[in-house]
């Protein structure tokens, strides 16, 4: 029993899992001492690339769009396909409209494409 306790305390004790000393403060990096200047340059530089830039931007937003419009138009025939099947069970309809719906799908078709394509 005496020897149990002995090797317990010759067992130095490790720190355990954890992120290490630190590298000292954080410091700020310097002040821009001519913002307007390199914002000139910046907008200089950039100037090359103005259509570049407007078109990414457009693309951006007309995929955005797209992806917008196209749940809320998955969501008209879906609606379009229980209100005919609420009407023939109730016998008041003629049924689901695959007209209106195939229109729909082939909208989506084409817009999804484009969306992609963008």
């Amino acid at each position: 029993m005496s020897d149990n306790h002995k090797r317990e305390s010759t067992v130095q004790s490790r720190r355990g899992p954890g992120f290490g000393g630190g590298h000292g403060p954080m410091m700020m990096g310097p002040k821009a001492k001519d913002l307007k200047g390199t914002y000139r340059r910046l907008i200089q530089y950039l100037d090359v690339y103005r259509s570049r830039i407007l078109l990414v931007i457009f693309l951006a937003i007309g995929s955005a769009t797209f992806s917008i419009v196209g749940p809320k138009m998955l969501g008209r025939a879906t609606t379009k396909i229980y209100e005919g099947l609420l009407g023939k069970v109730q016998g008041t309809g003629t049924g689901i409209d695959f007209n209106y719906i195939g229109n729909i799908i082939l909208t989506l078709a084409i817009l999804y494409t484009t969306s992609a394509l963008l």
